[in-house]
């Protein structure tokens, strides 16, 4: 019978082998780790293996232990715009560096689709920013609990590299409970909206009633659904 240790060293030298895997593959163009156990680390060096592949278009991540990764939906408000200001002390590692530049440079990932991961607050800043420069991306997918650790001022990052971007087509950022809070956060991708010239599709939920308002005010091309529901 296997000791617990053996299981960890097990699951070590399966992502590793995974990560071999995708690196070697000439043929591969889809990558699902779905219901996966991997560490977060583990989910990060897979993420950059198959960004860095020049063939992969989906990529799709989603945890097993979604309750466990979900934050609570009502730490928002004052503590949120505590982080926001303290943002700019954010340390962004080199390893996810790194990972912000060769994703800028990928030239064939179409689908980036995360569900039941919280993101590290760096990356999901270095992978905001970064879609300034990515001319490949046509869908971000980005739900259930994946951007719980984002503040606002990742959302006006967002702002920003979407009036370069020229590529994304489609946004869902659905089931994110800090999102689905802060007003802040919808007003900076509502502001994105007028000026995209390719974004078709937005997918949010959102709790805060002033945000609403202006949601369902906006009269733009963009197919809005804001709690599951196209208002127009």
């Amino acid at each position: 019978m296997q000791s617990n240790k053996q299981k960890e060293n097990d699951k070590n030298n399966f992502a590793n082998d995974l990560c071999d895997f995708i690196q070697n593959s000439q043929e591969l163009v889809r990558v699902s780790l779905v219901m996966n156990e991997f560490k977060d680390d583990e989910v990060f060096r897979l993420m950059e293996t198959s960004i860095f592949h020049q063939r992969i278009q989906i990529l799709q991540i989603a945890e097993v232990n979604e309750k466990e990764n979900m934050l609570d939906p009502q730490a928002h408000g004052t503590e949120a715009e505590l982080e926001y200001l303290e943002a700019a002390n954010i340390e962004i590692g080199a390893d996810i560096k790194h990972f912000g530049r060769i994703f800028m440079q990928n030239n064939s990932l179409r689908r980036l689709e995360i569900r039941y991961s919280p993101l590290p607050l760096p990356l999901i800043l270095v992978l905001f920013q970064n879609i300034r420069a990515n001319k490949a991306l046509r869908e971000l997918v980005l739900t259930d609990g994946s951007l719980e650790k984002a503040i606002p001022c990742c959302y006006e990052v967002l702002k920003e590299s979407l009036g370069y971007n020229s590529t994304l087509q489609s946004i869902d950022f659905s089931a994110n409970h800090q999102l689905e809070y802060s007003f802040s956060s919808h007003q900076h991708l509502l502001q994105a909206l007028p000026k995209h010239r390719s974004l078709r599709k937005l997918k949010v939920d959102c709790k805060d009633e002033a945000a609403r308002e202006l949601y369902q005010k906006f009269k733009g091309k963009v197919q809005l659904r804001v709690n599951n529901r196209r208002i127009n």
